[in-house]
């Protein structure tokens, strides 16, 4: 990693010691503050790369020191560190302009792929930097270009336009923090670039084992195995395994499948954050697709777009993560509420049904008092997977609160959402949950109504009166479905 410089804002003197010895043992130039004032002060000497800021630390917030940088002109980035770092804190201070929210005390090994993320950021900020100035110097020339011979001309010509290419690809791939159109900015670029025959791009932002798969047009089955087999010395140098799942996702260019292999292919690596993160692949036929400075420019959009998709990528996660139950990876109830309007709505334009189950595990009190909240935890996890394995893809589930899961059921209606309930109740009865060895037998009631119920009128009635069905299923001995309250 190169050196970089650091400031450390922390009023707590054992954590922030032992943060700036391990920081300066591993080559950065750390400074330390213990309050906002004694901050504020360093920065008028000194721009550090990045500053790691306790939101503790009452005479300045994350927010508050952003927009000082911000009106000072400088390109410090954020990172926050706090004693809690629930979900909603974490987007707070991500949303107000901090690149992450790390738990104290901190853990080198957590910190340091973020600082590598944010001089990845730098890096590609000060590059866009140059290209502009470099863009702005080459018209210069060309106002002079009388004094140019005309060979001279020409490559200035040829310089500025591969600058301006770079320039707005640039622009382009920070206007989004979706990875889809992340790589269709690229696509559409490299195509314009090259016209080349086939562009493929392979990211493993996600997992190692588990690889994306870009074209920009569709492929010959044959074709692709032939291309990817070619590609797997790259991808085991690249990557732990050349068993990965792939996906061929999506097309940027209305153009015919690719029946013929292409004889010619250019390979580059995504680098992102100190590690390969996939390849950009070129394949073409034709050799006067080549130009001289051809893998100078292709390797500077290589580097833009890995840092491109590795913003959209955090980004992506940041949202998931805000969204579902951290505990079992269903969507919470703030992401359920959301869902539930939204499906409300799409159900009354199309004049469709859409049914809501609310279902509770029967003495999980007795549960968590007798074996423990680990158990409990264990317990709630299995239910989950095995709600998940009673639904279809198009079934919304979540985890209302506690031992309380709901589940939307777009497009049906009550009577196809009876099968459901049974089914749901017949597979958790039948769960087998063993805990340290013991084993726990489970039972679940439901409530359930539809849109058809006249006292629905908005979405909040459908877990209102799911909730009283509930209730009623309860108090009739657990362990079975009611529909009405």
């Amino acid at each position: 990693m190169d050196t970089a410089s650091i400031l450390i804002i922390d009023p707590e003197n054992s954590h922030r010691d032992n943060l700036a010895s391990i920081l300066n043992t591993e080559g950065f130039n750390v400074t330390s503050a213990t309050s906002g004032h004694n901050a504020l002060s360093v920065l008028t000497a000194h721009e550090p790369d990045l500053i790691i800021l306790d939101e503790g630390v009452n005479d300045l917030t994350p927010t508050d020191l952003a927009r000082r940088l911000q009106a000072a002109n400088m390109e410090s980035f954020i990172i926050v560190m706090s004693r809690q770092t629930d979900l909603d804190r974490s987007m707070k201070w991500i949303m107000s302009g901090a690149l992450t929210c790390l738990k104290k005390p901190v853990e080198y090994e957590k910190l340091r792929p973020a600082i590598e993320a944010g001089l990845d950021n730098k890096k590609a900020f000060y590059e866009i930097l140059r290209l502009t100035d470099d863009l702005r110097i080459s018209n210069q020339k060309l106002v002079k270009n009388q004094e140019l011979s005309l060979s001279e001309q020409s490559a200035l010509r040829e310089k500025t336009e591969q600058l301006r290419f770079l320039n707005k690809l640039s622009i382009d791939l920070s206007s989004s923090l979706e990875t889809l159109a992340v790589i269709e900015v690229a696509m559409s670029a490299l195509y314009s670039l090259m016209r080349p025959d086939l562009i493929l791009i392979i990211t493993a932002f996600a997992s190692h084992d588990k690889l994306g798969y870009y074209t920009n047009r569709r492929v010959n089955t044959e074709v692709m195995r032939m291309i990817t087999q070619g590609l797997n010395p790259e991808l085991r140098t690249c990557f732990s395994s050349s068993e990965v799942e792939k996906q061929v996702i999506g097309t940027t260019e209305k153009l015919p499948p690719l029946t013929k292999l292409p004889r010619h292919t250019k390979v580059f690596p995504l680098l992102a954050a100190g590690l390969n993160q996939g390849l950009v692949t070129i394949h073409y036929s034709d050799e006067s697709q080549e130009t001289a400075d051809q893998d100078l420019l292709l390797e500077s959009v290589s580097m833009q777009l890995a840092q491109a998709l590795l913003n959209a990528h955090q980004h992506e996660q940041a949202l998931y993560m805000a969204s579902r139950d951290s505990l079992t990876g269903l969507f919470n109830r703030r992401s359920f509420e959301e869902q539930l309007a939204r499906e409300f709505k799409r159900t009354l334009r199309y004049n469709r049904s859409m049914s809501l189950i609310m279902a509770d595990l029967d003495n999980f009190k007795a549960i968590n008092d007798r074996y423990g909240h680990p158990a409990g935890d264990f317990v709630i996890n299995s239910v989950s997977r095995a709600l998940e394995d009673c639904l279809r893809t198009t079934d919304i589930p979540a985890r209302y609160g506690g031992e309380e899961f709901v589940v939307i059921l777009p497009d049906t209606a009550l009577d196809q959402a009876s099968h459901i309930s049974r089914r749901i109740r017949e597979d958790i009865k039948k769960l087998t949950v063993s805990f340290g060895g013991t084993p726990i037998n489970l039972t679940i009631s439901q409530g359930m109504t539809d849109t058809n119920n006249p006292k629905v009128k908005r979405a909040q009635d459908l877990v209102r009166i799911a909730d009283q069905a509930l209730y009623r299923a309860k108090i009739e001995g657990r362990d079975t479905v009611r529909s009405r309250p």
